[in-house]
Formats: C-alpha cells, structure tokens, sequence
C-alpha cells in the first residue's frame, strides 16, 4: 500500500491550505487514518466528493470532553462516516460516552506499543548530548521520566514533573547518588519550566536532576536506569511504560488508566504512595546486587 504520513504541526501555512485542497479535489487516496482532532482536516473530509474510509485512533481520549457545541456537531457527523475506530484503552470509552458521541460499531480496544528496532541503538546512543551521558554514568540508582511537552489539565501538572522534583528530593537522603533523567519533547510551557528549575535549586536537586530536551528516542535509556516513573495525572495508555518493562526497567505509574502488563501502579497524585513504591523498587534492586 502507497502510505502518506503528514504531520500538519511541521508545514507551513500555505503548505497546510494545499495539502486540505488536494484532499477535498483529488480523488486519492481513498482511506484516511486520523490520530487526534483537526477540524479543519475533518471538516474537508466530510467535504470530499470522492469515495472514502476513515480510520479514527485515539490515544486519549480527554479531547472530547472539551469540545464546544460546534465541535462536537462536526465531530459527531466525521464518527457516523467512520469505518473504524481504535482506542488505547477501555477508559477512553467513556469519554465518549459522557460527551454523547456515538463511536463507530467497529470499535477496537488496541494498546498502541511496538517493540522498537534493536539495530537503531547504537545511532540513538549518539544523538544523546555529552551531558546527557555523562550524567547517566554518574548516577546510581537511576530514575528516568518523560513528557510529550509541559502541559496542565484542569490546573493540575499533567505529566507530573512536579512530582518527579519532590521525589527526587525525598529519596535523596537514602539514596546519595540518585539522579533522574527527565526527557522533554517540547518545553512548552517555559514558564512553568523556569518555575521548576527555581524549585530544584532551591531544593538542593541541581546534581541530581537532568532534563533531556528535544525530540528524541528514550528507549536505550531504560537498559541503563533502574526505574521509570509515570505520575500522569491523566493518560490514554502510557507507551513509555511497555518500553521500559520490555527493556528489563520496573515501571512505576499513576492508577489514572490500565497499563501496560507489569506496571507497578500508584495512587493518581499521591507523592507518598509515589515514594514509598518508588523507595522499596530501589531498595530490592540494591539488595539484589
């Protein structure tokens, strides 16, 4: 099959308006696969003339919920012409259904994680900046974390990089050489982001707290780290968490969704349940050694 993958966030404005019109007035392709909400996308799919498939996959879940009136109209008619639809997990159901929107007969409940290629290793290796590796081979035990971008839902720090400070700050007594990598895609929100340097200097974390930015592959890290922590405070499924427990790394994350088979579940936002987990995962795979 002739696959075009078009990531609408990377081009351009004009370049957005061009790829929308080839959709509308050329006759392929034939089967479009949405991850996410574009109404403009969704809007000139509806418009097309041509014969058509879509294909939904959802990852979240959460949008729905926001929709405005109009939104949800748009969005209600695009799932009455969907052949298909994919979630990651069972909860994501019920976003649907408290919004009033109807998903298609053909529903799939499908986690999204596919083992990645071994062979790339070496070059992601080499993508990762000197002070990432250094830090990495300076600390023991190792924790890492991540986020797509720094993000809030209902005011509340949505991948939990609050959470992460205060664990490292904590556990730091106990475990002198402690260090968290944090991997972030997109800052995001650089105020926040400043906020929270303050914060780990003011808590004498600076050594012991590395963000790693930038859009990169986090798998290699796992065969380094001794855990990987996901306070989410909400989530469509959690791909970070099957790539650690697939790379040998024990997964420790929030109860917010079902994850992945071997995830250590905490309770949603609780730093004290997050510790105390997180203290005897160390504790064991010390005493092991």
């Amino acid at each position: 099959m002739d696959v075009e993958c078009v990531d609408f966030s990377k081009l351009s404005k004009i370049a957005k308006i061009i790829k929308l019109f080839e959709w509308l007035f050329t006759p392929m392709p034939t089967c479009f696969h949405l991850n996410g909400f574009n109404f403009n996308i969704i809007q000139i799919l509806l418009l097309r003339p041509f014969p058509k498939e879509f294909n939904l996959h959802d990852h979240s879940g959460r949008k729905v919920l926001t929709l405005s009136p109009k939104e949800k109209l748009i969005l209600s008619k695009f799932l009455a012409s969907t052949a298909k639809a994919v979630v990651v997990g069972r909860h994501i159901l019920e976003y649907y259904n408290k919004a009033g929107l109807v998903l298609p007969e053909n529903t799939e409940v499908k986690h999204a994680y596919i083992p990645p290629p071994i062979e790339d290793e070496p070059s992601i290796w080499q993508s990762y900046e000197q002070a990432t590796l250094n830090f990495i081979n300076s600390h023991k035990p190792l924790i890492i974390a991540n986020a797509f971008s720094i993000e809030f839902y209902e005011g509340i720090d949505l991948y939990g990089l609050d959470m992460c400070i205060e664990l490292i700050y904590r556990l730091k007594d106990d475990f002198n050489e402690i260090g968290i990598v944090f991997a972030l895609a997109d800052i995001g929100n650089y105020e926040y982001y400043e906020q929270c340097l303050l914060k780990i200097r003011e808590l004498g974390i600076e050594d012991n707290f590395h963000f790693m930015t930038g859009q990169k592959e986090l798998w290699p890290l796992f065969k380094k780290a001794d855990l990987m922590v996901r306070p989410t405070f909400n989530d469509g499924y959690g791909i970070s968490i099957a790539e650690a427990i697939d790379m040998g790394c024990p997964a420790l994350a929030s109860d917010v969704c079902e994850r992945p088979e071997g995830a250590i579940k905490f309770k949603n936002r609780s730093t004290d349940s997050l510790v105390l987990l997180a203290h005897n995962i160390l504790s064991m795979s010390e005493n092991n050694k």
